[in-house]
Parts: structure tokens; C-alpha cells; sequence
């Protein structure tokens, strides 16, 4: 255990979980996340970040400064998928993540900002992710799909319906303790209360209305727990022992697998929601995306 993880766990439960547990609503909690991306969590001096435009979504591309490129132009990319329970996160805010994953492969990495709850929920999100990912299959270059929190939810709702329509599927993909089902009744819901560190379970429930607006949430479109994967490519599962997304992860791979998917499973200790986020002050979120970027290869 770093000395970093104890000091990290109890700044998050003290501050960041606290702050969450009373704010008011979305667009207080949109600056305050912003703000504290921009000033302890932007993109390091070794990428660049460019606006583009994928399927009429905005987006930004993180990428090595050309001088450190190694690789051709057409080679594999990567589509990232922020969290911030659909209701708050960009591009912007997780730059910082997208350029630790593109220091790690070597590959582009686009953000796409897909629209958000309240304003735009259910199915705006994933409409916006879809035409995103035609975007970028698009160019015929390996692509690898990956987000956190649910982000990681888009990806797996995306997986599911790319793979019962028989469509073009990403090299491989991998989520960050990802959001799976919004009826939010996992028994870790409940049991990991107090040791999550950074989301109050008692906000859940107001979470989920936000971006449901009436939807069914046992719909695997929105609760990709329930969704089937007919011949997904290969799926990476992050999930931390103590924190609330912990069981509702766990079912999903176990549904995933039960119904033949290629699946691996990474369970981590008392670590934050979406660890590797923090991967510029945690060493256990340097390793844990050093071991993905090492499986990130394109098929031969």
C-alpha cells in the first residue's frame, strides 16, 4: 500500500464525499468539478489537446506531442467515455485521465461530450456515444473503448447494442468501476456506505431520476447489467472492494460471462470509485493503468 492511498481515501471521504452528499444540484456541482480538474488534474505538457468534431458531437483529442510519437498515423485509437453520473463531467475534466492513457499505449485518445441529465436524459447520452463510435470506426483504425463510472455504463449499454445488431465492434474495451444498473439495489449499495470515498448512496436514488426521466431502469439500454453480448470482443472490469458500484460490477461480469464473453475482472482494495482517475498522485492507479495499456494491443 502507497503512503498516498490512506491520505487520498480519508481527503476524499472528508472533503469530496461530504461536498457531494449537500450540493444542490447540477450546475453547482459542474463548476465545482471543473474547477478542481482544472487546477489539480489537467493534461500534463507531453500531449496536446485539440477540439475535433466525431459524428456532430464535439469531442477533444489527447495526443503525444508529435516529437514523441512513435507509430504511424493510422493506428489504434482510443474513444474514452467520462463519468460523472450523467449529469456532470466533459471532455475537459478528464483530459488529464485521457493523457495518462495515451503516455501508457501510445494512441490518440478521443473525448466525446455527449449531452447531459437533466437537460438531456435518457437516451441523449448514448445517442451522442453512438455517433461518436461511427465517427471513429469510420477511419478503419483499431479502436479501443474505455470510460469510467458511467461513462463505463455508456460503453457496456454500447457493447451491448453494437453486438445484438451485428455491427462493427472496438478492439477491445475496458471499464472503470462502471455504473450498471440504476435501480441502484446491489447489497453493496447499502454495506459499502461508509468506506466509499468519494459518492453518498443516499444520493443515488436522485441521481438515477435525473437521467431516467420516467425510463425504465431494468431497460438494458440504461442498465447494461441486464443487456446480452452476442460475440462482444474482449471487455477489462475495474472495480474497487469498497465502494458502493462494487456488487452491481460483479453481476455484470457474471452475466457477461455466463453468456460466453471474454472477460477479465480486476479487483482492487480500498481504492476511490474510478481510481486511475487519480493516477497523478496514486501509484496504485499508475499500475493498474500500466497493466491495461500492456493488454490494449490490436488483434493480429
Amino acid at each position: 500500500m502507497s503512503l498516498m492511498r490512506p491520505l487520498l481515501a480519508f481527503g476524499l471521504r472528508a472533503v469530496e464525499k461530504r461536498h457531494l452528499s449537500r450540493v444542490a444540484g447540477p450546475e453547482e456541482v459542474r463548476a465545482s468539478f471543473a474547477r478542481k480538474t482544472r487546477i489539480f488534474f489537467g493534461p500534463s505538457r507531453q500531449v496536446t489537446v485539440t477540439p475535433c468534431d466525431l459524428g456532430g458531437v464535439s469531442a477533444l483529442e489527447v495526443d503525444l506531442l508529435r516529437a514523441a510519437r512513435e507509430g504511424a498515423s493510422d493506428g489504434p485509437v482510443v474513444l474514452y467515455v467520462h463519468g460523472g453520473g450523467f449529469v456532470f463531467g466533459s471532455a475537459r475534466t478528464h483530459a488529464g485521465m485521457a493523457a495518462e492513457i495515451a503516455r501508457r499505449t501510445g494512441y490518440p485518445v478521443y473525448l466525446p461530450d455527449y449531452r447531459l441529465a437533466p437537460e438531456h436524459p435518457f437516451p441523449a447520452a448514448l445517442e451522442d456515444l453512438r455517433a461518436a463510435w461511427e465517427a471513429v470506426a469510420a477511419e478503419g483504425r483499431p479502436v479501443f473503448l474505455g470510460g469510467d463510472s458511467a461513462g463505463g455504463g455508456l460503453v457496456l449499454a454500447l457493447l451491448a447494442e453494437l453486438a445484438e445488431q451485428g455491427a462493427a465492434m472496438p478492439s477491445q474495451s475496458f471499464v472503470f468501476s462502471p455504473v450498471t444498473d440504476l435501480r441502484f439495489t446491489a447489497l453493496s449499495i447499502r454495506t459499502n456506505a461508509r468506506s466509499e470515498q468519494v459518492f453518498p448512496a443516499a444520493r443515488s436514488d436522485e441521481l438515477a431520476q435525473l437521467y431516467l426521466d420516467g425510463a425504465d431502469p431494468s431497460n438494458p439500454r440504461i442498465s447494461p447489467r441486464f443487456a446480452v453480448f452476442p460475440g462482444v470482443t474482449p471487455v477489462h472490469f475495474f472495480v474497487a472492494e469498497t465502494e458502493i458500484m462494487r456488487d452491481d460490477t460483479l453481476a455484470a461480469v457474471a452475466q457477461m460471462r455466463a453468456l460466453g464473453g471474454c472477460v477479465t475482472l480486476e479487483r482492487a482494495g480500498d481504492l476511490p470509485h474510478a481510481w486511475p482517475f487519480f493516477a497523478r498522485y496514486l501509484p496504485e492507479a499508475r499500475r493498474t493503468l500500466d497493466r491495461l495499456a500492456s493488454r490494449l494491443r490490436p488483434a493480429p
